[in-house]
């Protein structure tokens, strides 16, 4: 990659960093020896679970490689859902203290969030939102729980008569076909128009400007960053033209975002310029987020309707006829009358 010219980040595509702690901790050292004598090249990010904040050694070397970005799967504010869906990697070290350790070592921390768990209860979507305001991690992934085949989530609804035919929903998936609209392949243990309208709500609060920029506020407090890698003159006039082509007739001037934006850039300006670049990263990976979610709700608004129109007995009841054939959902109006129940 270096010997091709390429220079910034790269991504360690992983699901774990730290599933071999001993091999990770000699590739990074690898790495810093290599990053030194190359004049740091590139910065990086990468996925690892929360046992990453147990880890100094790894931490430490983390920062000195300059990586920036770290993917976390908190995946629920509720600990005793965690612990029943032995998660345990999850519950060891509480979530806001796991997220201000990552943020000292110079890495954002984004997460993911799940809905869907047995053990769940009214209060769960509170509880992740009140999570997400106390660590300040970026809400990167906010999906239904979906059971991926060959896992023990599969087996196990399998072995419970709960998996869904072919394990998948059998939704008509012409407009979407990821598992963000197409999860709780299984009958659920809460109502599944409960969860789905958890989910809504969830997405609606995660994405508010106002509650996004006090996670801002709260993560530029935590963060110390140690940057290695230094854009060229070409990247930075790349970064220029786009924060005034992009960012400022976007998050600068729109009536939902221009004061909260105005209010952060001169805070951070005034006491802790440094921190600028990470405060316009995450305010327009924000923006980004809320844009891609009024679709995400409509589909999930489409759903709901759905199940609540035929019943929720008779849709999982032809979920999981080996027949199953496509419900036909009008994605596109979440109060369309073109939904039918086949069969």
């Amino acid at each position: 990659i270096y010997d091709l010219g390429y220079r910034g980040q790269i991504d360690f595509g992983f699901d774990n960093l730290i599933g071999d702690v001993p091999a990770a901790e000699r590739m990074l050292a690898a790495m810093a020896t290599w990053g030194e004598e190359h004049g740091w090249p590139f910065h990086y990010s990468t996925e690892a679970t929360m046992n990453l904040a147990r880890l100094p050694r790894i931490l430490t070397l983390m920062r000195d490689n300059d990586f920036r970005m770290v993917f976390i799967g908190i995946e629920s504010g509720d600990e005793e859902v965690l612990e029943k869906t032995q998660k345990g990697q999850n519950v060891g070290t509480k979530p806001s203290e796991a997220v201000r350790i990552v943020n000292e070592h110079g890495m954002l921390v984004n997460t993911g969030l799940i809905l869907g768990f047995d053990g769940e209860s009214a209060e769960s979507a509170n509880n992740i939102i009140a999570m997400l305001q106390r660590t300040g991690a970026f809400p990167t992934l906010i999906l239904p729980l979906h059971a991926l085949p060959s896992t023990a989530l599969e087996r196990r609804m399998r072995e419970e008569g709960r998996l869904f035919a072919d394990g998948r929903v059998a939704m008509n998936t012409t407009k979407r076909t990821d598992t963000a609209t197409t999860g709780l392949n299984y009958v659920t243990e809460r109502p599944r128009a409960q969860i789905l309208r958890d989910l809504i709500m969830v997405l609606e609060e995660a994405y508010d400007p106002q509650k996004s920029y006090e996670r801002i506020d709260k993560i530029l407090a935590q963060l110390r960053p140690k940057p290695r890698y230094k854009p060229d003159l070409k990247e930075a006039l790349t970064y220029a033209k786009a924060f005034v082509t992009h960012v400022l007739p976007g998050l600068a001037w729109r009536k939902e975002t221009r004061r909260l934006f105005w209010t952060a850039m001169a805070k951070t300006l005034a006491t802790r310029p440094h921190k600028l670049p990470h405060l316009l990263l995450m305010a327009v990976m924000h923006d980004n987020y809320a844009r891609q979610t009024v679709s995400y709700i409509e589909a999930l608004e489409a759903q709901l309707h759905y199940v609540e129109q035929v019943g929720e007995a008779a849709f999982n009841e032809r979920m999981r006829a080996d027949d199953a054939v496509p419900l036909m959902v009008d994605y596109g109006s979440p109060q369309s009358e073109n939904v039918s129940l086949p069969g």
